[in-house]
């Protein structure tokens, strides 16, 4: 699932007129690749125009996309909206984890810095009876032959939260130091609901995750724009939140972008006159 704007930062990247956007999505909708919905809430009037729309693939259109890519899509890759009556809506909690991440991406690939996203990768924990499940992965260019790896967490307080991040805690820092250091992420972002969560995460991550670098961020953070202000930690000392820049993941960073290195990837062709 994704936001009009998502959608416009991933497929035309550092332009800001929306218009081609809008009609790319008209038709894939007209079409019936993708269906539209939103969620019940106080907006009234012309206070509804403000309640973003998020876009989805349908049945159809999952169907097309594995016959394009060759890959077998879980049901929850299609949606199909319906009107759920009063106190009877479905949980938004999945729609948060993915928009939020989503978010993210969108900004990633507008930078020009992303090189690889991968959804729930399976690290292998040796000795293990199961793989760990990171949200999500990726990996950024920093420059030429310098590339950082990221995993990604989501936390959103739902019943037995707490103890639910313990246990997550304990099995990212298992993995982690189970992992030869050349394959271990560079940082673990952190995207939770509010800058109020951070205190209380950053005492359980240095408690049960000690070995893992961590860097917070929330979903309205991510929304203003990756800049100075995106990333933060909690200062044990000072008690209180801190800024912390990570200087390639901004806007006009000087090392070579993905779409250089994409461009260095693509063989020279030359004519054979001989033949």
């Amino acid at each position: 699932i994704a936001t009009r704007s998502q959608i416009h930062r991933s497929l035309n990247p550092g332009q800001e007129d929306e218009r081609s956007t809008v009609d790319f999505i008209k038709k894939c909708r007209k079409n019936g690749v993708i269906c539209a919905f939103s969620w019940i809430s106080p907006l009234v009037g012309a206070q509804q125009r403000k309640k973003p729309q998020v876009y989805a693939l349908t049945k159809t259109g999952a169907q097309a996309a594995e016959l394009i890519f060759q890959k077998r899509l879980p049901d929850k890759f299609w949606l199909q909206p319906i009107v759920f009556p009063p106190g009877r809506s479905p949980s938004m909690d999945n729609f948060f984890l993915d928009l939020a991440a989503n978010e993210l991406y969108s900004e990633l690939v507008r930078i020009d810095r992303m090189v690889e996203w991968t959804r729930r990768p399976p690290i292998k924990i040796p000795n293990a009876q199961s793989n760990h499940y990171p949200y999500a992965s990726f990996r950024v260019i920093k420059d030429a032959n310098d590339f950082k790896l990221f995993w990604i967490e989501i936390f959103r307080p739902s019943r037995d939260w707490i103890n639910k991040v313990i246990t997550r805690f304990q099995r990212t820092e298992l993995a982690f130091t189970s992992l030869p250091e050349h394959q271990r992420p560079t940082r673990v972002i952190m995207i939770v609901d509010g800058d109020s969560r951070v205190k209380i995460l950053s005492e359980l991550q240095r408690k049960y995750m000690p070995s893992v670098e961590v860097r917070y961020t929330t979903d309205e953070r991510l929304l203003s724009g990756i800049g100075p202000e995106t990333f933060i930690n909690y200062h044990k000392e000072k008690e209180s939140l801190i800024g912390v820049s990570i200087p390639y993941l901004k806007a006009g960073y000087k090392g070579m972008t993905a779409s250089e290195y994409y461009a260095n990837l693509q063989p020279d062709i030359e004519d054979d006159d001989d033949i």
